[in-house]
């Protein structure tokens, strides 16, 4: 794809720090194309995890000042490791769950939205890294945003848990305790 569009690594890493909010979209919105196009979804993922992309792109999730632009570079990392193996393996070397955990806790209501479903959706296709996820404490941070004020993101955080005591018992006895309040906080929703 550089070859093609006659541009070298350096200018591209250049043209990713100086105007990160067009790559973040770029790459969300090249990951996505049709699937007529399958095979270029794949060069583009790969080429996002090789050239480090996935590292920048976490990095302006967490700590780039412009919402616009934290927004924009979730859906991309959403994009690349989603049903990409690769980038996945890659996301988990770099620690990403952190991200999604700060993304979560965000004042910014979109990236809030995106990281929630983003976190339903791998663990539902990884149930094998759930454990990772418990252990992390996820259980009790996504009881502490259902108790948060009302909000589209419950949907997604409620698919979650489901999703995590499924598969993962001591998740089902972290979520039964009394402290955490949980069967009062999804009462309240109704």
């Amino acid at each position: 794809i550089v070859q093609m569009i006659s541009v070298s690594w350096e200018d591209l890493m250049l043209f990713l720090l100086v105007y990160p909010v067009i790559v973040a979209e770029l790459g969300g919105e090249c990951v996505t194309l049709s699937p007529n196009v399958h095979r270029i979804i794949l060069i583009v993922r790969s080429m996002l995890v090789k050239c480090k992309f996935l590292k920048q792109l976490l990095h302006m999730v967490d700590k780039d000042p412009d919402e616009k632009c934290r927004t924009k570079a979730f859906f991309a990392v959403s994009n690349v490791v989603r049903d990409c193996q690769q980038g996945l393996k890659e996301f988990l070397r770099l620690d990403g769950f952190s991200v999604v955990l700060r993304a979560m806790q965000s004042p910014i209501e979109k990236l809030r939205n995106k990281s929630t479903f983003f976190l339903s959706s791998v663990l539902s296709q990884h149930p094998e890294i759930i454990g990772e996820v418990y252990n992390m404490g996820f259980v009790e941070q996504l009881v502490s945003l259902i108790q948060s004020e009302h909000s589209p993101i419950h949907e997604h955080i409620i698919s979650t848990l489901l999703t995590i005591t499924k598969c993962h018992e001591p998740a089902q006895v972290e979520c039964r305790r009394p402290e955490l309040k949980l069967r009062s906080s999804l009462t309240f929703l109704r």
